[in-house]
């Protein structure tokens, strides 16, 4: 019962003011008619109140909020509750942009972006093992699509890209003296692909390479690929 009457604490109060006021006045003032005037708008005033609070949660309130609250089963409800909260802060995130998108769909998406991008083209790849770099690389045929997506690219789009490399991996990263190069063929391959002109059959981006040892130092978590 309080936690439905702290709802209503401004209808509350202005109902018990008015009504104080008003009493107020027919006791000690003896005027009975300014009195009913102070109940009369009281009682104007919290309707008014009410439902201007009913109307803006009816606004703020989607279709999900009114189905949960007819989920009578305490049990059933927190659940269902848990899941409408999971679903509106992934919706949000779609709404500024952010959405992860795994395998073929992935894949498509970015081919459409690529088909749409007029100026300029900021990305970020994780390439912590070899195979994610073979979808930039033509020779294994693979991933193509994404490939002559980026090279269809007009010639006036600039492009960046960060590429993360795990520098723990030996496959992909060699020591030398403590400088980290490049080992394995299809790592050095793809890489001077990306910054190689298009003249000269590359994608003609500007590339930074992250290593992975560096940036988790500093960070909670690796970037997301985009």
């Amino acid at each position: 019962m309080l936690r439905i009457l702290r709802g209503f604490l401004a209808e509350i109060f202005i109902t018990v003011l008015g009504l104080g006021a008003a009493l107020i006045e027919a006791v000690f003032a003896d005027e009975r008619d300014v009195s009913l005037v102070l109940v009369v708008l009281t009682l104007l005033l919290t309707a008014t109140t009410f439902a201007i609070r009913v109307e803006l949660r009816n606004i703020m309130r989607d279709d999900l909020g009114r189905v949960l609250e007819r989920i009578e089963n305490p049990r059933w409800h927190e659940v269902a509750k848990a899941n409408v909260d999971r679903l509106r802060a992934e919706l949000q995130e779609w709404a500024s942009g952010r959405r992860d998108l795994p395998g073929d769909a992935g894949l498509a998406y970015q081919v459409e972006v690529l088909g749409r991008t007029r100026e300029s083209l900021d990305a970020i790849h994780l390439a912590l093992r070899s195979r994610a770099l073979r979808r930039w690389d033509k020779t294994t045929g693979e991933f193509n699509a994404l490939v002559e997506a980026h090279e269809r690219l007009h010639k006036k789009v600039r492009g960046r890209r960060l590429m993360v490399l795990d520098d723990d991996d030996g496959e992909i990263v060699t020591r030398d003296r403590g400088k980290r190069c490049l080992r394995e063929p299809l790592v050095v391959r793809v890489c001077a692909r990306q910054i190689r002109s298009r003249r000269d059959d590359g994608l003609g981006f500007d590339v930074r390479v992250l290593w992975k040892t560096d940036f988790r130092a500093s960070h909670d978590r690796l970037p997301p690929t985009f």
